[in-house]
């Protein structure tokens, strides 16, 4: 999908902040005498180190004996790629794709990459890239006359995210930065990255059903909540929140950890049995009403782009719901928590449903809402879809505010 990607260094490429952010500790030990804690100078850090000089007020002879400490003080931590760089590197190399390096670092740069053997990687170098400017990525993009359509920013810090867009370049957000939704792609490795990088085409989508195609929330807090009143046990939509993507028994034991007493394997199946009572009453009311108008435009989009389409659930009742609501016969493949045997966020409901439709892992989109469904996603090399509250979660691939945003997705990638 993606031709040339442009790395950032520090946070992306290299570890380098425990031993930079260490080396300002003793600066301001030394000079000031105030102990600075790590996470302050990190969160100021994360935004750049020109915000972290000028809300710390650093003089010019306290930045001298940083670059001291950095270069002569063996007792920091070391300054190192991050484990799995060089092994990533290599793939997007045999791959042709081509890598850039692009920070706001100085020209130390050359030598950390020198002396681990990573600088052959490289077709060329923007440094001292004064982000989040556009205007040096946009030469460079000049230089070797590259589509912007097939270039990628992969970094870890906002400035990386908004230099890229100012570009209008897509973005990858990696190594935890919980990136607000600046960026195209996100995740928290190298194996999601190139993942991304190596999408060629969708084929299908695999949707989870609770909260992305219907609104179940309520039906399964009322049921919830009719038996957590049964035992006096306390339960608000908070806690209900937990329950999001995981099994009806793992749900029942989110419930009872707020319990004073201790419950037998028999009491606990009846208390299970007890709630898909109380929720084959709640689903009394579903119909097709209860769908969306914006799901149903989306599906039958996506079967107009003969894209197949799926539902990959963990709820039991995940057939009688979509039969209730009259849209059962639109999916190509409907596996539901009767069919499986692990759930989320074990993979085994989204393998066997692309494996239904005759599909890779690679070729699917999963649309999930529960962070259970990101990382059985994730685990079995789907490119994870957020909606909802999964939004904040780092390691959704791709975050969107509507279904609708799937259609230009695939199309994207398509292209």
């Amino acid at each position: 999908m993606y031709k040339h990607l442009f790395f950032d260094f520090d946070g992306t490429l290299f570890n380098g902040y425990p031993r930079m952010l260490n080396a300002l500790i003793k600066v301001f030990k030394t000079k000031r005498n105030v102990d600075i804690s790590y996470d302050q100078l990190f969160f100021m850090a994360m935004e750049s180190f020109r915000v972290l000089s000028e809300k710390m007020n650093m003089t010019q002879e306290e930045w001298d004996l940083y670059h001291i400490i950095m270069e002569e003080d063996d007792s920091l931590p070391s300054f190192e790629p991050f484990e799995g760089t060089k092994e990533m590197l290599e793939e997007l190399h045999s791959l042709n794709v081509d890598c850039f390096i692009y920070t706001n670092r100085d020209e130390k740069t050359y030598y950390y990459l020198e002396k681990y053997g990573l600088k052959k990687y490289f077709k060329d170098y923007i440094i001292n890239a004064n982000k989040p400017s556009s205007e040096p990525l946009e030469k460079m993009i000049e230089k070797y006359n590259l589509d912007k359509k097939d270039c990628l920013v992969v970094g870890d810090r906002e400035l990386d995210l908004i230099s890229s867009n100012n570009a209008g370049i897509d973005s990858f957000s990696i190594n935890d930065y919980k990136a607000e939704r600046k960026c195209a792609f996100q995740g928290n490795n190298y194996k999601e990255l190139l993942k991304i990088v190596k999408l060629s085409r969708i084929k299908g989508v695999v949707f989870d059903l609770d909260g992305v195609l219907i609104n179940t929330v309520d039906l399964h807090f009322n049921a919830w909540k009719k038996v957590a009143d049964d035992e006096g046990i306390y339960f608000d939509r908070e806690i209900n929140n937990e329950l999001r993507g995981i099994s009806r028994g793992a749900s029942l034991e989110v419930i009872l950890r707020r319990s004073n007493r201790t419950y037998s394997l028999d009491e606990k199946k009846e208390l299970s049995d007890r709630k898909g009572i109380y929720y084959d009453i709640e689903l009394e009311s579903v119909n097709e009403s209860s769908i969306p108008d914006e799901a149903k435009y989306v599906l039958k989009a996506l079967k107009e782009k003969n894209i197949k389409i799926s539902v990959g659930s963990s709820s039991v009742n995940a057939t009688k719901i979509l039969k209730k609501a009259g849209i059962y016969d639109w999916f190509d493949v409907v596996y539901d928590g009767t069919m499986i045997t692990k759930a989320k966020p074990d993979p085994e409901v989204f393998l066997v449903t692309a494996k239904a439709m005759g599909l890779s892992p690679e070729e699917c989109l999963v649309i999930e809402d529960a962070t259970a469904g990101i990382d059985a996603a994730n685990a079995a090399s789907f490119v994870s879809v957020g909606i909802s509250y999964v939004t904040e979660y780092n390691k959704t691939n791709v975050k969107i505010d509507s279904l609708k945003e799937i259609l230009t997705l695939i199309d994207k990638i398509n292209s």
